[in-house]
């Protein structure tokens, strides 16, 4: 995973309601790189079974982390429980999402949104390398 200095910012609290799940935004650290590679290839194999499943193994994806950065959103009592991630990158000020992921039980409370906010704070042009299953948040 590419790591950036740890130092730049504390991580952020969001959802705080009773409703919502609250959480921390921070960098993914090595001990990510686990659940991201399972949850990854798994996404790929049964979201597009015919497309990328026999071609997209866990070389092209550590290849696609090697070279971006990664952000995670961790339940706020245990920063070990990830909900959600985001790989990103950036070229010639556009802001390129590789991949996304959000635990079943965490879907539907903004976590997504607010990783993809979080890691665009410029609001540059959106390209996906990889289409989501949910077509609107490419709205």
């Amino acid at each position: 995973m590419t790591l950036q200095n740890q130092t730049q910012e504390p991580p952020i609290h969001i959802g705080t309601s009773d409703k919502r799940l609250a959480f921390d935004i921070r960098l993914s650290t090595i001990a990510d790189e686990h659940f991201i590679l399972d949850s990854w290839r798994k996404t790929v194999k049964y979201t597009y079974p015919n497309q990328y499943a026999l071609s997209f193994d866990d070389s092209r994806i550590r290849a696609l982390i090697s070279n971006s950065v990664g952000i995670v959103a961790n339940l706020l009592e245990d920063p070990n429980e990830i909900l959600a991630y985001l790989i990103f990158s950036s070229f010639r000020s556009n802001h390129i999402i590789h991949f996304g992921y959000t635990k079943v039980d965490a879907r539907k409370q903004g976590i997504m949104n607010a990783l993809l906010n979080f890691s665009n704070p410029s609001h540059s042009p959106v390209v996906f390398t990889t289409a989501p299953k949910n077509e609107n948040i490419m709205k």
